[in-house]
Parts: structure tokens; sequence; C-alpha cells
């Protein structure tokens, strides 16, 4: 039997293709046995953009910069995580995936700094002691995501009726009961449609 040799440009070629192939089948595979409305059951109940992972390293910021006083809600009282779920479903997929992106790295940012455990899995000290030292970062990379990360979590949080009162602040000058959006509700629906 003589067998002829595959010149060494056409077999890189054809591994190139069978890879991509095989690397196809695979994530397509997944998609079809990954439950959709399960990814969104979260212990902050049903988000609709944000997963479990993502959601626990927002709440570990937010516990970390949060005040502590006796006086102040916490994250959870404050619907925190909720409410950016909320926000993040209106805006445009590429901001919420970048913003998503973000989170991911803060996860893992720590490691770079000589912390030995990712972001959530450290004490609330340690995650205050690395977002204080990021600030004095050269990197505009990290000081955008951990600048922007606690924008957006202090704006949940005042921004929540539970934290006024500890603030001082006695609410809307016309003191006209809060209407819900249709936005709001729109979003509101949908949680209790992945409920169901």
């Amino acid at each position: 039997m003589n067998i002829t040799p595959i010149p060494r440009r056409s077999f890189l070629k054809l591994s190139l293709v069978g890879a991509s192939i095989s690397t196809g089948i695979v994530a397509t595979s997944c998609s079809f046995f990954e439950p959709t409305k399960e990814k969104n059951k979260t212990s902050f109940g049903i988000l609709l953009v944000l997963n479990q992972i993502q959601a626990k390293i927002l709440f570990s910021f937010a516990d970390a910069i949060l005040p502590k006083e006796t006086n102040f809600p916490n994250a959870i009282q404050s619907q925190v995580i909720n409410r950016l779920d909320e926000e993040l479903f209106f805006v445009s997929e590429s901001i919420a995936e970048s913003l998503k992106q973000a989170v991911d790295l803060l996860e893992y940012l720590p490691i770079f700094y000589g912390y030995f455990s990712r972001f959530s899995k450290l004490s609330s000290q340690q995650r205050l002691d690395f977002l204080q030292s990021s600030q004095n970062t050269t990197s505009t990379t990290v000081r955008a995501i951990t600048n922007n990360c606690r924008l957006l979590i202090f704006t949940m949080y005042y921004g929540h009726e539970s934290s006024w009162n500890a603030i001082k602040y006695d609410g809307p000058f016309s003191k006209i009961p809060q209407k819900i959006s249709p936005q709001r509700d729109f979003y509101m629906q949908q949680v209790k449609n992945n409920e169901a």
C-alpha cells in the first residue's frame, strides 16, 4: 500500500479546521444543556443580567465599602444587587457585557497585588485594604474598574429609601408617593416570569 504524505501546510490547515469544528460542536452542545432559567436563580433572588458569581463579587465589594454603623442598612436591605441588575437590564448589551467583564476581572485582581485569594474570598477588611491600595496604582484599567464599581454601588445604595434616614434625607420635596415607572414594572414582570 502506497501512502502519499500530506504536505505540512495542508496538514496544518486541516488541523485548524478540525479544531474549529470540534470547538464549535462542544460550545453548541454545552449551550443546549445549560439551563436558561437556572442561571438567573441566585442567592439574591432572580437576576436577569448578572449571574450568581458576578452578584457575589459585587456584594463583596458593597460589603467592604458601605457604612457599618447600626443606623445604616446593609447591601441586602437596600437591594443594591437587585437594583443594579435592574439598571443593567435596560442598558445596551455591550455596556452590560463590559461591566460584567470588569466584575469578572475584579475577582482576580488581588492575586496580582500580593493577595493569595480572589476578591470575594478575602475578608471585608482585606477587600477594603485592596480597594484603597488600588487607588495608587499606575494602571488606569484597575482604577477604572474599582472606581466605576464603587460609583454604581453608592448610586444604588443611596438611591434606595432605606438609606435616607441614616443620611438625614427626608425624601423628595413634593412628598408624592412613589409611582413605579413602566420600565421598572416591566423588569418586575420579567422576574416573576422567570420565577415560574
